[in-house]
């Protein structure tokens, strides 16, 4: 797990010229994209990323946790994101976020790379998690759903060192349907038949080697 403070030598910015650490209450969105040049990144709580779907409604696509680089599209030098692109970013519990001046974090990053290789690590894996999303996206919606619950997991838990793991109360049904693109009937039908295999109980706990058991024999 990388240290942030170490990373970008925080403490030596005694007068926080090059960041600001912000706290936010469950429920706000504290970021729309395009709103700074700042580097963002959660110290502690967790957020999610709302991206605007067909209807134009805000739906639920990733889970972000303590380190989590939110803006990498402010890194972009050579290239430039769609103007049609567009998210936010809200707060599913109490959270609190580093706003770092963007030089100030390359110049750190370009002196000591090896700090920041738990960045680069967790935005394969995330990359890895998106496209597994468009390769099983014609599968059935249990398939999805279930897929979808291994990755929330994997981001809320990282090392998945034992094998029950209990959903948050902010990880509702909706949440999972809008991350697996599953309508809520359909992923509430899909919930009902993971109770039947075990694989989830009434208290939204996840046994997760009987999850990897059913994944991996679809």
């Amino acid at each position: 797990m990388i240290n942030i403070v170490e990373a970008l030598d925080l403490k030596s910015d005694k007068q926080m010229d090059y960041y600001k650490l912000k706290k936010f209450k469950k429920g706000t969105k504290f970021y729309y994209h395009g709103d700074t040049n700042d580097i963002l990144i959660i110290k502690s709580g967790t957020a999610v990323i709302q991206a605007l779907d067909k209807f134009s409604n805000w739906s639920s696509r990733e889970i972000a946790t303590p380190n989590y680089l939110l803006t990498p599209e402010n890194l972009l030098e050579f290239f430039k994101i769609p103007e049609q692109f567009d998210y936010r970013v809200v707060a599913m519990e109490a959270v609190e976020v580093y706003f770092v001046n963007r030089e100030y974090f390359l110049n750190h990053l370009h002196l000591n790379p090896l700090k920041f290789q738990y960045f680069y690590e967790a935005m394969i894996i995330k990359y890895v998690q998106q496209s597994k999303k468009m390769f099983i996206i014609n599968e059935p919606p249990i398939v999805k759903t279930a897929n979808a619950l291994y990755c929330i997991i994997y981001t809320l838990y990282p090392g998945l060192n034992e094998n029950y793991y209990a959903l948050p109360k902010y990880i509702n049904q909706k949440t999972v349907a809008e991350y697996s693109g599953t309508g809520q009937a359909r992923t509430s039908e899909s919930f009902q038949r993971l109770r039947e295999l075990n694989i989830i109980n009434n208290q939204q706990v996840i046994n997760l080697p009987l999850l990897l058991n059913f994944i991996f024999t679809q």
